[in-house]
C-alpha cells in the first residue's frame, strides 16, 4: 500500500456542489460557516435584483470589449501594475476593470439621468 501526502484545504468559498444544496461563507469576523442554499424555485425578482443585474451585464461587456481592444488592453495592463503594489490597488486585473468600468457606468447613468 502506498501512501500519498495531500495538501490539506486551507478555505473554501461557494456552492460545495450542485446536489449538497449547501455553501461555505466566510462571516465578517472571519469564521468559516456552511449554510443551506436558499429555493429560489418560483422566485419574482424586484425591481432592485432586477436593476442590479442589469448594472453588472452593463459592466462586465463593458470590460469584455476593452480587454478585447489591443490599444485599450495594454494600457490597462500597465495602469493596473502600476497600481497593484499600492496599499488599496486591486490584486487581479478584473477587479482593477470592474472598478474603472463601474466608476464609468455610474458618471453615465448619472449625467444620463440628469438630461432627461
Amino acid at each position: 500500500m502506498q501512501i500519498i501526502p495531500i495538501t490539506p484545504i486551507d478555505s473554501m468559498f461557494g456552492k460545495v456542489n450542485d446536489r449538497a444544496g449547501y455553501y461555505i461563507r466566510r462571516s465578517p469576523n472571519g469564521k468559516l460557516y456552511s449554510s443551506k442554499c436558499p429555493d429560489r424555485t418560483g422566485h419574482v425578482k424586484t425591481p432592485a435584483e432586477a436593476a442590479n443585474q442589469r448594472r453588472l451585464a452593463v459592466i462586465s461587456e463593458m470590460i469584455n470589449r476593452r480587454k478585447q481592444d489591443p490599444v485599450l488592453s495594454a494600457q490597462d495592463q500597465a495602469a493596473f501594475l502600476a497600481q497593484r503594489n499600492l496599499s488599496n490597488g486591486k490584486t487581479t486585473l478584473r477587479s482593477y476593470l470592474f472598478a474603472l468600468c463601474a466608476k464609468e457606468y455610474h458618471a453615465f447613468s448619472h449625467s444620463y439621468l440628469a438630461t432627461e
